[in-house]
């Protein structure tokens, strides 16, 4: 954007926040009916959305045009992630599921970030939203294997936030920090590295195999699922990635870089898949993951802003510990919440009765 439009770096990073507000809108906004809409419908309307916005991205010579196709993509994006989160909400084993969508993600960015490079050095940024527009074109094949309903979608509450009690607001909260926590550290991870001493090209080359590592930790979730426990789950995630921090803070040096970088991303990858199935069995009609993808966008907008304003000179040390706090914060948060949901956190995933909070 910078080099091909002329923007500066903060209308560059205008357009970024835009971008994700609009989608945490869009999520924010679909929790209500997410359980009563059809999510094959929902999948074809997001993906025309993202083709569109991606192909207006290409045509876009001026900030504003840029920004609008963007919001136009961002809402696709949001509709998309809507649907499919409420989808896996509904399955059976939701933990599994999103263990898999984790490695299926790290795996495309493995392949797609190296891809991406010569395609913007030969055809600028409007071919690298051309390219983005084509990757859409094979989602409208897999549209067809989305079911349209939840099976329980005819005995739900009128649309209100009447499903948002207590506890559940106090999860959505600790996904929050937790997001903040990861938004600080992930945006910062360059200067850290450069403040330990290394080179531009060693820390991109740490960072590229610490997506190995998160893949590690999904297949890590996916084979466990669900026989840890939730709860047991999140403190050896967690666990991970307050040691991850701690090494960062500690260590400053390519020794100790290398195992940081790769075990934030483990616990990372490793964490998510029961993040996201604790927020499925609280509701299994999907309303709470979609707010709590809410909770993502606007914690990875947070955290980075919020370490910018506590970051003093060049002590970069000081975003880790702010990631610990947060971390910290959001696992003590979890634990109370999800210990006073449910009795238990090992059954499988199965469908609700009306006016009954399930077994976790």
């Amino acid at each position: 954007m910078v080099d091909d439009l002329g923007l500066s770096g903060s209308e560059a990073g205008l357009v970024v926040a835009v971008e994700m507000l609009s989608v945490g809108l869009v999520t924010l906004g679909s929790s209500l009916r997410i359980g009563r809409w059809n999510r094959r419908t929902l999948m074809l309307v997001g993906l025309c959305m993202m083709l569109l916005g991606n192909l207006l991205s290409a045509l876009a010579t001026t900030l504003l045009q840029l920004a609008s196709a963007r919001i136009v993509a961002a809402i696709g994006i949001g509709v998309i992630m809507a649907a499919m989160k409420a989808t896996v909400a509904a399955a059976r084993n939701p933990v599994r599921i999103f263990g898999l969508q984790g490695i299926y993600f790290l795996a495309f960015s493995i392949i797609g970030f190296p891809v991406m490079a010569p395609v913007i050095k030969v055809w600028g940024l409007s071919g690298a939203y051309i390219a983005m527009a084509l990757l859409v074109i094979p989602g409208f094949a897999w549209v067809r294997w989305v079911p349209p309903f939840s099976a329980e979608r005819l005995r739900l509450q009128p649309a209100s936030w009447g499903f948002v009690d207590r506890w559940t607001m106090v999860v959505l909260v600790a996904l929050l920090a937790y997001f903040i926590g990861r938004g600080a550290v992930w945006i910062y991870l360059e200067r850290l590295g450069i403040a330990a001493g290394l080179s531009i090209q060693t820390i991109a080359n740490v960072l590229a195999g610490a997506s190995v590592g998160g893949i590690l930790g999904a297949l890590l979730a996916t084979r466990l699922n669900t026989r840890l426990g939730i709860i047991k789950a999140l403190t050896f995630g967690m666990g991970c990635s307050l040691g991850s921090l701690l090494l960062l803070v500690y260590g400053m040096s390519i020794e100790t870089f290398l195992p940081a970088v790769v075990i934030f991303n483990f616990a990372f990858a490793f964490t998510m898949p029961y993040l996201l199935g604790a927020l499925s069995h609280i509701d299994p009609h999907g309303r709470i993951v979609v707010l709590g993808f809410t909770m993502q966008t606007a914690g990875l907008a947070l955290g980075p802003a919020l370490a910018a304003v506590l970051l003093v000179g060049n002590d970069y040390t000081m975003i880790g510990w702010l990631g610990m706090v947060f971390f910290g914060a959001s696992f003590i948060l979890f634990r109370l919440a999800l210990l006073r949901l449910a009795p238990s956190l090992k059954q499988p995933h199965s469908p609700v009765s009306p006016g009954k909070r399930r077994e976790l």
